[in-house]
């Protein structure tokens, strides 16, 4: 059983379950949304909290790039393994997700956004 739930950012999921999820990086409004093409510098990552834990301490940290895999629609996939959830205890999970930008021409870090 896998859910993911967009305005509480609780994702529900069975233990050791595989869970495979589109992520559309929003670089319009939401009244006006517009694509944003993953380059190849850009690093999106995924984090996991306990109730209160930041991102730093996230329990469980995937890292994703335009090369993991995107859907038809161009949307990155996002994929949990049986692995990365088969120790979870049962309880209620937070998930952040970051992009990370770097500008093509100098190599050095343009931003870092929380996008969902």
């Amino acid at each position: 059983m896998f859910n993911l739930d967009d305005v509480s950012r609780v994702i529900t999921l069975n233990r050791g379950d595989t869970a495979e999820f589109p992520v559309f990086i929003n670089e319009g409004t939401a009244w006006a949304p517009i694509r944003y093409n993953l380059s190849d510098y850009d690093t999106v990552y995924l984090g996991v909290m306990e109730v209160g834990q930041s991102f730093e301490q996230a329990i469980l940290k995937k890292v994703f790039n335009k090369y993991s895999g995107l859907d038809e629609d161009g949307d990155l996939l996002v994929k949990l393994n049986p692995i990365d959830t088969l120790h979870l205890h049962p309880g209620k999970y937070f998930y952040s997700i970051k992009l990370k930008t770097i500008n093509p021409d100098t190599l050095e870090l343009e931003r870092v956004q929380t996008i969902i």
